[in-house]
């Protein structure tokens, strides 16, 4: 089995700016210049500021094995990936840096939270917005969902989310990563039976250790 290091080597290139880029640049021109996707703007079109700005998979600080089963994954999307732990344990920064390392080479890739999913629903049916916006969760190869289990859904979500997961699970290229702080127990009791059924299909990561969140100021 190749050493994690070797596997990372073919994607020793910069990072590249807004400002390098060319807005009639082709497909090979990006290609070549080490980006499908500019990571800045991936960043700020899903909702993620500028903080992230600097993030790589390289500097995951994870397990040689976890970063391993994610780098195959963001090369190769498919099926579920549930990334469970405390708050502040490297779930969010992890699944960024999956995002990352996928819109290296690819560009159809979301990362989004459940409220925000849950609002875009919400407005839907309110018949406030379009659902071009959640045709695309069911259809983007690389599709990441945070904070899953933060808040207390309505009957009717539930009932989309399931079909979401439902619809996702039948292409094998459409991966999707869930980042939770529920335990195995709390995550049944949030969804329920059936929809705990679809996601316990899917490999589970746990995030463990001390929070790395900055401590308290007293």
């Amino acid at each position: 089995m190749k050493e994690l290091k070797d596997m990372l080597a073919v994607y020793e290139y910069p990072l590249y700016s807004k400002e390098d880029s060319q807005e009639e640049e082709g497909e090979e021109q990006v290609k070549k210049r080490g980006r499908y996707v500019i990571w800045q703007d991936f960043c700020e079109k899903n909702g993620l500021g500028d903080i992230y700005h600097d993030v790589k998979f390289e500097d995951m600080k994870q397990s040689d094995q976890k970063k391993a089963f994610l780098l195959k994954f963001a090369q190769n999307p498919g099926g579920i990936v549930i990334m469970r732990g405390n708050p502040g344990t490297g779930k969010t920064f992890s699944s960024i840096a999956v995002c990352e390392m996928y819109t290296r080479e690819k560009n159809y890739c979301m990362f989004v939270s459940q409220r925000k999913i849950f609002n875009k629903w919400l407005d839907y049916t309110r018949g406030e917005g379009s659902n071009n916006w959640l045709h695309h969760l069911e259809c983007c190869e690389l599709l990441v969902i945070d904070d899953f289990g933060t808040s207390e859904p309505s009957p009717g979500f539930m009932g989309f989310f399931m079909d979401l997961i439902n619809s996702r699970m039948q292409w094998k290229q459409r991966g999707t990563i869930i980042s939770t702080n529920l335990t195995d127990e709390k995550m049944n009791q949030f969804c329920g039976d059936a929809l705990n059924d679809r996601l316990s299909t899917g490999q589970v990561l746990l995030f463990t250790g001390k929070s790395r969140r900055k401590p308290v100021i007293s």
